[in-house]
């Protein structure tokens, strides 16, 4: 909708959108905001400027179809912030300003550190709107998967995981205060460290809507197709089982390498959430999922949110068992070893046979063994056919003739009597 800058009144309410002249809306007292801030450029700051006398910018993080994003601090603490300024869009631009004066509205209400926070909401001396939030360093979600579908890798499933989980403590809150993000995709969680362990934070409730508001109007859809409940492609009412749903969705993305509609418009990806069978995850999945896990995305992208899981709390409590039993990607191949382990080697020579056969005493008394067989070392001779003693029969004896005694006895006789007679 084209709006007249000559026309329009210099003051708007950010709250309701009301056209005044005063610096606070004379109905809810909300600071009014100058009529530029419908026409004002966002790209215009450079390094060096302040914003509002209290930001100076830094460097200029990105920009988009929103706006920009811009690293600053701020000139009293030095407490680093980053800058997100509105581009107005086409539609209504008294709308833009409502819904961006509603995202710090409601994203300054939650407190969980999941939940990027926000400290403050102003306008630039071009007229811009900006949001004061804490600057984050990292990459979204959606640059790491970008950079792994390059490589045709997954998401490995404990960061899946992890990742999943403290989405859904950001999710739990802002359910909890009766906010719906309606916009949750890869792009909008921020992957961060903290103290060396891994921190994802919940951006952007830029369309984010209070059950029961009518700031975005029955029947009109918002988000983005990829990551769209059926009931959001239809323009009907949501609640927070729309972002489950999304969530179900960036889960089949990161192990998967696709959202689980694709097609050429977004017209056809919404009538793929609204009306298609879920595509079969371990048909398209590039590594083997948990069954657990599985389980939890198929129920999170049912068509009829009461198919889903009914609260964020109750996703995490599942995905925290499923966590809980999952073996880490790094150490699969040891568990799968372990998983049958070699018999333990014996501590020393295995004493079974001899230790108990030494200390036992005989029942009863051997028979009388041949000599020979007094020798311990014999008693384990084996023999081509064992047989008792008294088996054997004795040794044949040669019989000598009678006279031969006499006849040796003779000659040795004679042997002595010559051999006196020699001598004498």
């Amino acid at each position: 909708m084209a709006v007249d800058p000559i026309r329009s009144p210099p003051r708007t309410c950010p709250s309701c959108g009301t056209a005044t002249d005063q610096r606070f809306c004379p109905y809810d007292g909300t600071a009014t905001v100058e009529g530029r801030a419908l026409f004002a450029d966002p790209t215009v700051l450079r390094a060096g400027d302040v914003v509002n006398g209290r930001y100076r910018i830094t460097a200029l993080i990105g920009r988009g179809g929103f706006g920009a994003v811009y690293a600053g601090e701020h000139t009293g603490t030095h407490q680093q912030v980053a800058l997100k300024l509105l581009l107005p869009s086409d539609d209504d631009p008294k709308t833009d300003i409502r819904r961006f004066h509603q995202e710090a509205q409601l994203t300054a209400s939650l407190r969980h550190p999941n939940t990027v926070r926000v400290f403050d909401v102003g306008q630039t001396q071009h007229g811009a709107l900006f949001l004061a939030m804490e600057l984050l360093h990292g990459q979204t979600l959606e640059d790491r998967l970008r950079s792994l579908e390059l490589r045709a890798q997954p998401l490995p499933q404990d960061e899946t995981l992890d990742m999943a989980i403290q989405t859904l403590k950001a999710l739990s809150e802002a359910h909890g205060n009766g906010l719906v993000h309606r916009d949750l995709k890869p792009a909008n969680l921020m992957l961060t460290e903290f103290e060396g362990d891994r921190l994802i934070k919940v951006l952007d409730f830029g369309i984010a809507r209070r059950e029961g508001s009518t700031l975005t109007g029955h029947g009109r859809a918002l988000g983005t197709p990829a990551y769209m409940s059926p009931e959001q492609c239809l323009g009907d009412d949501v609640d927070g089982r729309a972002d489950l749903y999304a969530l179900g969705c960036i889960l089949f993305r990161c192990l998967a390498g696709r959202t689980p509609f694709e097609a050429e418009t977004a017209f056809a990806i919404m009538q793929g959430h609204a009306l298609a069978p879920v595509p079969e995850l371990a048909d398209v999945a590039r590594l083997p999922v948990a069954p657990g896990l599985k389980a939890a995305i198929v129920r999170a992208l049912a068509k009829p949110p009461a198919e889903r899981f009914q609260s964020a709390r109750e996703m995490r409590g599942t995905l925290e068992l499923v966590r809980a039993s999952l073996v880490p990607d790094d150490e699969a191949p040891t568990m799968a070893w372990s998983a049958q382990p070699p018999p333990p080697a014996p501590a020393a020579p295995p004493p079974i046979l001899l230790a108990p056969t030494a200390a036992l005493p005989p029942v009863e008394p051997p028979r009388a063994p041949p000599p020979v067989a007094a020798k311990p070392k014999l008693t384990v001779t084996v023999t081509p056919r064992p047989a008792p003693v008294e088996d054997y029969a004795p040794l044949p004896t040669h019989t000598r003739p009678k006279w031969l005694p006499w006849l040796l006895g003779a000659v040795a006789l004679a042997g002595i009597v010559g051999s006196f007679l020699a001598w004498r």
